[in-house]
Parts: C-alpha cells; structure tokens; sequence
C-alpha cells in the first residue's frame, strides 16, 4: 500500500485488519502502521464522529499488533483505543491479559532467604536491615502497584461483561498482605537490637523465621493464583532452539541439526561403555560472505557442544591475523599459544583465517608459523583435544586456504565444511523487521518498501553485509528520526515507535540530470542523440518492469572510438550517470583502468589483478582507456589472460556492471578481432569525432568562465585562427583547448606583474587578453 486511500477504501482496509489481527498479529504489523500513517489525512478531513470509530478499532489493532514483544507499548495504544470507544472489546480483552500478566509478574521470583544463628553478627545486622527495606518497598512501592492493577482489572472486566473470581481473590490477598509484611519487619527490628557481640536469642530469631517463611508463602500463593497469566520469556532454552528461530540458513540448520544428533549418540554410546578408539572432530569450517551469519553459528556450536558435555565451557575466543601472527621470530608462537589458552574448554574462532598465510606473501611473514604452531596445539601437548577451531572467511578465498596448508586441511575434514550462502531478499526485510521489533519499531507497508530499495541499493557485490547492513539500515532509518528534532520542538508519539518511508530516505545531493549534463556537452551531435535515444529506452524498460510488463534485454557494454581529447572519458562519467539514473547501475560511478591496472608481470596474476578491478567496478562503469594496448605484442605478454578474465567477469556480472573500450578506431577493431566472445559482447559503438575550429573556441570559452576568466574578442580571434591551423588530432582536440586556457592565463598573470602594481581591478584579473594567448600559443 504506497498511496493514500479513499476514505471507504481505508475503513474496509481497517475493518480486514481487525479480523486478521488476532490470528497472525506479526503478519499485520506493517498494515497496521501503513494505515495509521494516513490517519492524519483523514482527521483533516473527515468530522470526528465519523472518524472516531475507524481510530479506535485502528488502535485496538496497532494494540495488538505490538501486544507480543512492547507489552507497555501495546498498553498505551489499548488505552488510546477505549478512551476513544469503551465498546472496542478486543481492546479491554488485550488490556485485561495485560493487567495480569503484569499482577503475575510483581513479585517475580523473589523469596526471602532466613537468617542462620551462625552466621557473623556483621552479617546478620545487615541482612535484617536489607530485609527492613524489602519490607518497605512492598508496603509501599507494590502494594500501590497491585491495588491499581487490580481496580484496573475489574475495570476490564465490568467493560468485557463477564465475571471472574480472581480479582476478589486478589482483593483478599492484598488484605492480608500488611499485616504479615508488618509482622516481618517487627521481629526483624527486634531481633537486629537483640544482637550483642556473639550473642542473639535463638527464640527471637526462630520467631523472625516464621514471619519471613510465612512472607514466602504469601508470594507463593499470589504467584500460583496468577501463574496462568505469567508470560514466559521468548528466549529458547538451548542452542538448537535458538538455531531453528535464526531466519533463513535452512541446509546449515538440517547440518547442524544431524551433526547434534550424531554427537549426542556418540555421547549416549560413550555413556553405554562403548568406546571409539578415533576421536569425532569437533573443528569447523564456516565459509560465507559479510553477514552471512558465521560468527553467530560459530557461537551456537560452542553452546551445543557444552550442552552435550563435549566442552567445558560454551565460551567463544574471537581472534583474527592480527592477534595471531607476531612481527619478530618467536612472537608468532607466543601469540598463538596466548590465544589458545584463552579458548581451552571452549572454541577458538579465528575470522578471515585465509589472511594467516596468502599466496605470494613475503618471506618475513609469519603466517604460516601460526598455522604450524595452530596445528601442533590442536594434535598433540597439554591442549590436544581441550578446545575446537573454527575457521571462517570468504568461501574462495578459504578453499584456496586449505589447499594451500594440507597440515591444516587434514584437522577439518569435508563435513565440517558449511556453505553459508547469501540471504534472500525476503529473508533480509524479515531480518530488517526483527531488528525494529528489538528496538520496538514496526515498519509501515511503504517502509518495508523502501528498505527493500535499500537493500537492492547496497546489493552490488560480494563486500555485501547481509544482516549487519540490514541491520545498519534499520538504525539509519532510525537516527533520522531524530533529525526530526532540528526542525520540530515536540514529535508526534507515532515517531517514536513507527518507521516510515521517508525514514529510509537517503541525503540527496543536488546535482544536475546527466541527460541534461550531457546536452550540455561541446559538439558530439550524433553520439549525445544516441545516448539520449539509449535513456529513453533504458527508462521506459524500467517502468515497463514496475508495471509487470516483460522488457527487452538490454546491451550496455560499449566502444568508444576517436583520437586523444575527443571526450571520451567525459562522455564515460556521463554514460554512467546516465545508466545509473534509468535504473540500470546501482552506483553509476566510473573506474578508470590501462594495461596496466589489469596486465600483470608474471604467470598467474593477471587474471586477480584484473577480477579487483573488475570488483571495484560492480554497479557502475569500467572504462578501459587505450584498451587497443591489451593487444598483445608477444608470446610473453599476459594481456590475453586479462581479455579473457574481462569476457569471463562480464557473463559472470551482466547486470551490474558496464565496460567502455575506448581508443583509436582502426586499433580498436583489431582488439575486438583478437575474441569473438569480446566483440559479440559489445553491441553499442560511438565515433568520436575530432572537434572543429569552432568547437574547440567554444571549449576555450566554457573551460576559461569555469576558472574565472573572460576572454576578449580579439583574444577569441586569435584562439580560433590558432585551432584552424593546428592538427587538432594530434595536439589532443579538447586537451589541446584546455591546455591553452591554463598556458594563457601564466601568461595573463606574468602580464599584470609586470606593470610593478600591486593591486588590481576585478576586471583585470578576470581578462585575458590577445597577446595572453599568442604568448601562450608560443609555449
């Protein structure tokens, strides 16, 4: 729902909720909100009475909506609800469990502990005194509460039209209730002036303990009488529990689900006198991208080995290289034997392990001492068998890891590999939802809408956070309620429990429409008239997707063929933006690359350098200046392989990302001859043409007002008799223009000094003359 709704379209909405809501109360909490959120409308412009009914019911529904985990919350909209309408009964049945969960839960666990003849007499004041104290708070602090909540009760009841008996017994109880209380606090008066040195009465102190006994007893039938109404925490009682509440990760959870079973029958079978002579591993690997949920799953394999007693303790050391490898000869072992004494009797988590030792490292790294120091701890000595290892880290870069340490490989054997793969985007605005409902939030239809966008915004590549973006999202969303406070001295109460769209709302910065940036453009008639037809296109494909219509595939990657200077790479940055504006990029910036950013020297090599570059790239533009020198010049020359990764990463990343070969024209089609995957990947080819005498004055002029200069008329006659003589393709077309501008304003400055002034008119600073560019032209 993104729209306002008619006014009998928003009542019927509200009428649906309410006899939805008791059923599936989380399911209704982003409707519910998304209707509140029009309420403000509709007090605009419908009367009162007409409009109170529909708020009330509103109400009753957010009540209970928020009833399950912001009790407190979920009372205040009740309240609103009954205020409003005293017929709501949803409302009264909701505020009346509230009453006596909140009855059932005054005095909590609390019982009172006796004190002992042989306890020290210090200690015996002090605990009659404490007692004295616990004596006053519930004569004063509770009991005030229980005699409200009760009359609250009855309240609730007398509205509901029913009876029940158990505010009369709560009556009777709060009866009873001073006179033990003062009971209690009598003897223990007596009995703290009764102690003398050593000495106190024995019969002082078995009178004392009859009080504070039959207190207990009193607490323990005020809590069986509203023990029907205690809600219990949310919390799971064990680390299987809790991994079947985690959201999405269903092949990680069945895993981790049989591997407890097999663990608890090898214990079982232990237990039957049974004995296996190989040890069961407990090491793991954890193999996923950012906020996949590897930390949190390391944690509750530490928990589910304590509880099956494989492990002492559930504790978790978390360390990564830094903690591990040391800079000098013989820190390295030290640190990582430091780091296993910490985890004896529970698990060593080491995050990004593949950064221990990496392919290519220096000779001076000590990576893999760690790594062979690791494995002696974990095989053999005083901590074999007391602790387990979990590694975790890219999946790539992992496998790579433990190919490259067989030592290491052989201690984390194939099934304790686990795969955490990437959320779903449902699974992520689930998470998203969660993270609001810890903080007491509820997301409205149009919030979750946005936090979608959002998450598709940040969802370029493979540094992705997953749940801990999400997460981040939500809290951005909620800092910018309070940058409401600028501007509004006082907030309505709706802003501090409900999210909305605009709350997710990215800063934006206010720059001009590349479409118009690039019609703004110096010459190229023919190319800004294609890449305008291009945005047309790519846009309406777009709405055309919103409305569920099937859309045309789209070609982006492109050749841009001209001489040097001829706004190739401006033309990219606009391309970008352009491609970013209809929908297509999610970044739209510009990675500018040449061979060698991409070629590397050695065998092996060129295809990382050129995949981190493509990586940078993800959800813009990469834009290959000179691309013809990837050409390779002989057998030894690794550019190939950089063609070969560019085809490879291009399949691999078809939506989001754009390549631009740009070079010489005739050069640029012998690149593209070299792999018929290259040039059957690049659909789109623009010519730059070299600019005309014109053109280039009209360059002149524009780049010289950017800088603050103005040129004179003759000065403009002589820039456009210089450019008609020039070979404008080898002296750089537009960077020849540019260049000339910088040379003629040097001149313009040694001009003024000259006079031997010392101050000048704004005129004279900002003018520049002919002879400033002649002089110039002479450089």
């Amino acid at each position: 729902m993104n729209r306002t709704l008619q006014f009998d379209e928003w009542t019927e909405a509200i009428h649906r909720l309410s006899e939805e809501v008791e059923k599936h109360p989380r399911r209704c909490g982003a409707r519910a909100a998304e209707l509140y959120a029009q309420l403000a409308h509709w007090k605009q412009h419908i009367e009162t009475e007409r409009l109170t009914p529909w708020e009330a019911l509103l109400y009753t529904c957010l009540g209970i909506v928020t009833w399950e985990s912001q009790e407190q919350r979920a009372a205040e909209w009740l309240t609103r609800a009954v205020e409003l309408d005293p017929t709501q009964r949803a409302a009264w049945k909701y505020l009346r469990l509230t009453v006596l969960s909140a009855l059932a839960s005054l005095f909590g666990d609390v019982s009172f502990s006796l004190p002992r003849q042989v306890d020290p007499a210090e200690y015996k004041k002090q605990k009659t005194i404490e007692l004295q104290q616990e004596m006053q708070k519930i004569t004063g602090e509770i009991r005030g509460r229980a005699e409200r909540l009760v009359e609250e009760g009855r309240r609730t009841q007398i509205n509901l039209g029913t009876q029940h008996d158990v505010w009369e017994q709560a009556t009777s109880l709060l009866g009873e209730m001073p006179g033990i209380v003062r009971e209690v606090d009598e003897r223990a008066i007596a009995y703290s002036r009764s102690i003398n040195g050593l000495y106190a009465p024995e019969e002082i102190l078995r009178q004392l303990n009859e009080s504070v006994e039959a207190l207990n007893q009193y607490i323990e039938r005020w809590n069986r009488l509203f023990a029907p109404y205690r809600r219990e925490s949310q919390e799971a009682t064990s680390a299987l529990e809790r991994l079947d509440e985690l959201i999405g990760m269903e092949e990680i959870k069945k895993r981790i689900r049989d591997l407890y079973y097999f663990l608890l029958y090898i214990t079982r079978r232990n237990e039957q006198g049974f004995t296996m002579r190989d040890r069961v591993g407990l090491h793991a690997v954890l193999m996923g991208n950012p906020g996949t949920g590897k930390t949190t799953i390391a944690r509750l394999l530490a928990e589910i080995y304590h509880e099956l007693g494989l492990l002492e303790r559930p504790s978790v050391v978390e360390v990564d290289r830094s903690h591990l490898v040391g800079s000098y000869v013989g820190h390295t072992e030290q640190k990582v034997m430091e780091a296993v004494q910490r985890a004896v009797g529970g698990v060593l988590f080491i995050d990004e392990a593949y950064s221990l030792k990496r392919a290519g490292s220096a000779e001076n790294d000590f990576g893999q001492v760690a790594i062979d120091t690791l494995v002696a701890a974990m095989t053999g000595g005083e901590y074999a068998g007391t602790f387990a290892v979990v590694l975790a880290g890219y999946p790539e870069e992992m496998r790579n890891f433990l190919l490259a340490n067989p030592g290491l490989r052989s201690r984390f054997p194939e099934n304790g590999h686990f795969i955490l793969p990437d959320f779903t985007m449902d699974e992520l605005v689930e998470i998203g939802q969660l993270v609001a409902r810890n903080n007491e939030f509820v997301l409205t239809e149009s919030a979750l809408v946005a936090l979608r966008e959002r998450i598709e915004a940040e969802r370029v590549d493979m540094t992705f956070g997953n749940a801990r973006t999400v997460k981040n999202i939500i809290l951005d969303a909620i800092t910018a309620k309070g940058r409401k406070l600028e501007r509004l001295e006082e907030m309505p109460s709706d802003e501090y429990a409900i999210l909305y769209a605009e709350d997710f709302a990215l800063p934006q910065v206010q720059v001009k429409p590349a479409v118009e940036r690039l019609h703004e453009l110096v010459g190229l008639k023919a190319i800004k008239d294609e890449i305008s037809t291009l945005f047309a296109f790519l846009s309406i494909q777009q709405k055309r997707k919103e409305s569920g219509l099937p859309v045309m595939p789209v070609e982006v990657h492109a050749v841009f063929s001209g001489n040097p200077g001829t706004g190739k790479t401006t033309m990219g940055e606009l391309y970008a933006a352009i491609l970013k504006e209809a929908g297509v990029l999610k970044r739209g910036h510009l990675v500018t690359v040449g061979r060698a950013d991409l070629v590397a020297e050695y065998v092996g090599q060129t295809a990382a350098k050129t995949r981190r570059k493509i990586a940078e790239a993800l959800g813009g533009v990469l834009f290959i200046d000179e691309a013809h020198a990837l050409i390779p010049s002989g057998p030894n020359d690794y550019s190939v392989e950089a063609i070969d990764t560019l085809v490879e990463e291009m399949t691999k990343h078809q939506e989001n990302l754009a390549v631009i070969l740009a070079g010489y024209p005739r050069l640029m089609e012998e690149l593209l001859d070299m792999n018929p995957g290259l040039r059957s990947r690049f659909k789109k080819y623009f010519h730059f043409p070299d600019y005309s005498a014109e053109e280039l004055v009209e360059v002149a002029k524009r780049y010289a007002a950017d800088m603050g200069y103005q040129l004179s008329l003759s000065a403009l006659n002589q820039l456009r008799g210089y450019f008609t003589e020039k070979n404008r393709a080898e002296n750089g077309n537009a960077r020849l223009a540019r260049s000339l501008i910088e040379a003629a304003g040097q001149r313009q400055a040694r001009r003024l000094m000259d006079t031997g002034r010392t101050s000048f008119t704004l005129e004279e600073l900002m003018r520049i003359e002919e002879a400033d560019v002649r002089g110039a032209s002479m450089l």
